[in-house]
């Protein structure tokens, strides 16, 4: 979250800085005539080591946004990973399957024909486990099944998870 937070605050500060640069100037900002964090610097005429400090700083922040860039993707992507749904009737057997999870309902078993989904959530969606317990979904931090509630009658339906042993 906090490299979330980092990254929209990097991205505001170089648009505001872009923008400031050509009101003032009428041209596109260079790396002498830049800004940081909100304050136009080439306005300020600080000494050699000042405008040093600053370049540095600078460089910093563009370095911690690359590095943060890939681990937001990757939260991004592992959000969206997959969302399937299937209509299970309630004369027929029927089978959901996603990778790594799989909803099996035999013939008869559903109170009433009804549209299941089954997707995956992210690690920041799950409840907090309990000390000394560990998540070993594999592929998924976890998966979503909709709609709540008891849909199922007599043996009820299987669910199956993949699971990673090295956890």
């Amino acid at each position: 979250m906090v490299r979330l937070i980092l990254m929209i605050f990097l991205c505001i500060d170089l648009v505001f800085c872009i923008f400031a640069d050509y009101i003032v100037n009428r041209k596109t900002s260079s790396i002498d005539n830049f800004c940081f964090l909100g304050v136009h610097i080439g306005w300020m005429g600080q000494s050699d080591l000042d405008k040093n400090m600053v370049r540095l700083l600078k460089l910093y922040f563009v370095v911690i946004g690359l590095v943060c860039l890939p681990c937001v993707m990757a939260n991004s992507l592992e959000n969206s990973a997959f969302r399937k749904s299937q209509l299970m009737e309630k004369s027929k057997s029927g089978k959901l399957e996603a990778p790594t999870a799989t909803l099996e309902v035999g013939e008869g078993v559903m109170k009433e024909n009804l549209e299941i989904s089954l997707s995956s959530i992210a690690e920041s969606q799950l409840p907090k486990l309990d000390r000394g317990m560990t998540n070993v979904t594999d592929s998924f931090s976890g998966y979503r099944f909709l709609p709540h509630g008891e849909h199922f009658s007599g043996k009820g339906a299987k669910v199956v998870l993949g699971y990673d042993r090295t956890k």
